[in-house]
């Protein structure tokens, strides 16, 4: 690779020129003559190559000379042209860089030029070094590097327990953990992978360790992944599971009971509706939350009338409740229920009163009391005995004729009779040894009477 420049007048030439720049010429351009062009071309006079220790940066260094291209100018004289492009080629990559380098009398040149080999991986690669002459490659070396970086391993991960909930509840807590034995983590991060699409599932903290679920409202099994990213890049996740049940609905009991003295009713003989069961007494039935239970118990038994206590509502002799909550409800029978009605009579007169049944249930007179069921009505009428005159009422009852009552309760009323004043009245005179009468108002008596002391 080594040509040497020939001229029929070299050495008078060279030693008649003057350096400057990239040319050299004769200042007497008739004194000299070259014979014909010759070039020398460029030649490569050392190559370096160091890998860091991380295998990232390569450092290069290399010392070249240019080549010499010597021409015959027009004027007689002789001139020289250099060339020489310095490149540095990764074979099997993309990589290629231009060092700029440093010359000395336009001929010796040196460079330093770093390479960023981060992107590779781990490999044998061959450097080569070109020196670019006029229009082609005047020579080159190659140079061998090994990048053979440390495994970085992965993170280690845990995302901790699966976790099993029961709708209404809809949100829960997790862990998880997250190391690097050959470096640190330098973020984490939750994500929902799995689940269904209806339910819209944040997190409150979804860059932390530990961290709370929200919005897993509809029942089904989600999958979460905890990613962590360590210094040098690598990832690693793990996955941990939710199961979210569906709502479970709560059960209430309904104690049915019954207050029946002498009546005979069985407690099999009021009958509810549904599924549930019980026996003994009271019964008690287990039902789930919402359900409308009907319970049913005979009307009458015995003259004793059925009464409900503890129903939501009641028709007939049915008794509906809501099982929102426990409930006890109880069938309660009692006889018809009466109340006592009482006359009595005041005043200086004589009277009877009387009530308005056929035949009378009062006739007081003799019968001043009697027992009325719950909600009759009675109408009591006084008469006058002779000249005695009826008063008026009182207690349960008051004004005239007559006393009109509903028995909603036990009642009292007293009738009032006042006698009535003689107009004529009887007056007595008495003299020593006889006595006289006349009759005052100017009637004259009918009869006289003496009497002798």
């Amino acid at each position: 690779m080594k040509n040497y420049f020939h001229s029929r007048f070299f050495v008078l030439v060279f030693l008649s020129i003057i350096i400057i720049g990239g040319f050299y010429f004769n200042p007497t351009p008739a004194s000299a003559v070259c014979n014909e062009p010759n070039y020398v071309p460029a030649e490569i006079t050392g190559f370096t190559v160091n890998l860091d220790a991380n295998g990232n940066q390569l450092s290069t260094s290399g010392t070249y000379k240019k080549a010499v291209q010597a021409e015959t100018s027009g004027q007689g004289g002789c001139y020289f042209r250099y060339f020489g492009v310095p490149n540095i080629a990764i074979g099997g990559t993309s990589i290629s860089v231009a060092p700029t380098p440093s010359c000395s009398g336009n001929i010796n040149c040196t460079f330093s030029q770093n390479i960023n080999v981060s992107s590779l991986p781990n490999g044998t690669y061959n450097a080569l070094f070109t020196v670019t002459g006029d229009g082609q490659i005047d020579d080159s070396e190659n140079e061998t590097f090994v990048i053979a970086r440390p495994v970085n391993l992965p993170p280690i991960v845990n995302a901790g327990l699966d976790k099993t909930i029961t709708l209404p509840t809809n949100s829960v807590s997790v862990t998880g953990t997250a190391s690097d034995s050959d470096g640190t983590v330098v973020g984490t991060n939750w994500t929902k992978v799995f689940g269904p699409a209806d339910a819209l599932v944040s997190f409150t903290s979804p860059n932390n360790l530990a961290t709370t679920i929200n919005g897993l409202t509809v029942a089904g099994t989600y999958r979460f992944w905890l990613t962590a990213i360590d210094n040098l890049g690598a990832t690693n996740f793990d996955e941990m599971q939710v199961t979210v049940l569906p709502a479970v609905s709560p059960t209430y009991a309904l104690t049915i009971a019954s207050t029946n003295p002498s009546t005979g009713v069985a407690m099999t003989s009021i009958i509810p509706t549904g599924t549930g069961g019980g026996t003994g007494t009271p019964y008690t039935w287990t039902y789930d939350s919402g359900t409308s239970v009907s319970v049913t118990a005979p009307g009458t038994v015995g003259g004793n009338t059925l009464n409900w206590a503890g129903c939501g509502s009641v028709s007939g002799s049915t008794c509906v409740v809501a099982m929102n909550s426990a409930k006890t409800v109880t069938a309660n029978y009692a006889g018809p229920i009466t109340y006592t009605l009482n006359v009595n009579k005041s005043g200086t007169g004589t009277g009877t009163v009387t009530s308005n049944e056929t035949p009378p249930l009062i006739n007081c007179g003799t019968d001043c009391s009697e027992i009325y069921s719950q909600g009759a009505n009675v109408d009591l009428v006084a008469d006058e005995i002779g000249s005695s005159t009826f008063a008026g009422w009182s207690g349960a009852c008051s004004g005239s004729n007559p006393c009109a009552l509903q028995m909603l309760s036990s009642k009292n009323v007293t009738a009032t009779f006042n006698a009535s004043v003689n107009p004529n009245p009887l007056s007595v005179s008495v003299s020593p040894d006889t006595y006289s009468s006349t009759l005052s108002g100017g009637v004259s008596p009918s009869v006289s009477a003496v009497y002798t002391l």
